[in-house]
């Protein structure tokens, strides 16, 4: 005798069913990649409320999530938080599947990042090296994550000029993904790209502009002309010319890659592109005048932003109003240098159309990005200048 549906008994409450904790979780992913980390963390402590409840706590699905809320806390500042996510997790991941199991090594390798966010290179070092050894015992060097760990392990080498490490893990990660991938690979010209940055930093232009063409080649073959990774590209390899000297061809590539940038400006930070050809221009301006008017010309569509812990400002500089005043137009180096001495310069910042001084030390926790401004928000931007200018008698 079958039971009608009506009498059939439920599984689950409503509030403690699998596929609610699946659409929390499906929810936190798509607002953490939207940035907005707080409905995320929300969700993601739901879905782990009810994967916990159901499952207990030694439970892939729960364990998963408890990984994906060390990660949100990382993006969230919350080093302390997210390493102790971390040292769960592979903990929890032990339990279940043993040593040797690709969660277990992925895991470790978050538990690595944690200390790298925190500052402990060393440690870092020592989870990524664990978690490889793990990987490359079950799959040899044909699995992609084996590559990223060592991008990620290249990464410490290069932030702390061990350049020949650096190469040695970048040329690694190269070589599997090579021979996973072929050739046509977006993975395969990033390597590419860290191995140019690695040998540009380490004064070998040569062989960083080969690495810089080849993967511009890869990508303009995968993406076409006009993508984020060529602009980028352009702009790396202008940097080896300004490393080298030629700001004039330096400032030919940045302005390709400024072209190509430009529909993009509305989600992507395009500082990387920005700052070597202000610095290019610098040096230019040092030799002749005659660049003054290029360099006011193409300064006048941009304006710089800052974030401020949670806000985001619009800061006023010289950068931006350079062609209303006879301030020294290279007083704001200092935003692109890092300092011994804290209070190394000034900047204006405006926000909700009020204009506030600060000094850089005041400012400790920044993030420098710079962004294309039309004319009705710079005819906005000089008001307010001019209202502050005249409110503490600026001459």
């Amino acid at each position: 005798m079958h039971e009608s549906p009506g009498n059939k008994k439920k599984l689950y409450d409503d509030d403690l069913n699998p596929d609610i904790a699946n659409s929390y979780s499906y929810l936190a992913t798509t607002n953490q990649s939207l940035g907005y980390y707080d409905k995320a963390l929300d969700y993601h402590r739901k879905a782990l409320n009810v994967y916990k409840t159901i499952f207990g706590e030694n439970h892939p699905s729960t364990i998963s999530v408890m990984s994906n809320l060390g990660v949100l806390a990382s993006y969230l500042k919350d080093y302390k938080t997210a390493l102790k996510y971390a040292q769960e997790t592979v903990d929890l991941w032990k339990s279940v599947f043993g040593e040797k199991h690709p969660n277990t090594a992925k895991s470790i390798f978050n538990l690595g990042i944690a200390y790298r966010d925190m500052g402990d290179d060393s440690k870092a070092l020592e989870y990524y090296n664990e978690a490889a050894k793990i990987l490359t015992e079950i799959y040899g060097n044909t699995d992609p994550n084996l590559a990223m760990f060592y991008d990620f392990t290249g990464n410490i080498y290069y932030n702390n000029n061990e350049l020949d490490s650096a190469i040695k893990y970048f040329r690694q990660s190269l070589e599997i993904r090579q021979n996973i991938y072929g050739e046509s690979h977006p993975d395969v010209a990033q390597s590419m790209v860290s191995l140019g940055l690695a040998y540009l930093k380490g004064g070998d232009y040569d062989t960083a502009i080969t690495y810089f063409h080849d993967a511009l080649k890869l990508f303009k073959k995968m993406y076409g002309e006009q993508h984020p990774d060529v602009a980028f590209s352009l702009s790396n390899i202008g940097m080896v010319y300004f490393e080298q000297g030629d700001y004039g061809k330096m400032l030919k590539y940045g302005n390709k890659a400024m072209e190509i940038i430009r529909p993009f400006i509305h989600r992507l930070s395009i500082m990387r592109i920005y700052e070597p050809m202000y610095r290019a221009y610098m040096e230019l301006m040092k030799q002749s005048d005659k660049y003054v008017d290029d360099f006011l010309k193409f300064n006048s569509e941009y304006v710089f932003t800052i974030t401020v812990e949670d806000d985001s400002v619009d800061e006023i500089s010289e950068y931006a109003l350079l062609e209303y005043n006879d301030w020294n137009i290279e007083s704001l180096d200092n935003f692109f240098e890092e300092k011994e001495e804290p209070g190394s310069g000034r900047m204006l910042v405006i926000k909700d159309g009020v204009i506030s001084e600060h000094n850089i030390d005041e400012l400790s926790s920044i993030t420098l990005d710079v962004k294309r401004v039309g004319k009705e928000q710079k005819s906005k931007i000089i008001t307010a200048y001019k209202a502050w200018e005249k409110e503490h008698n600026v001459k």
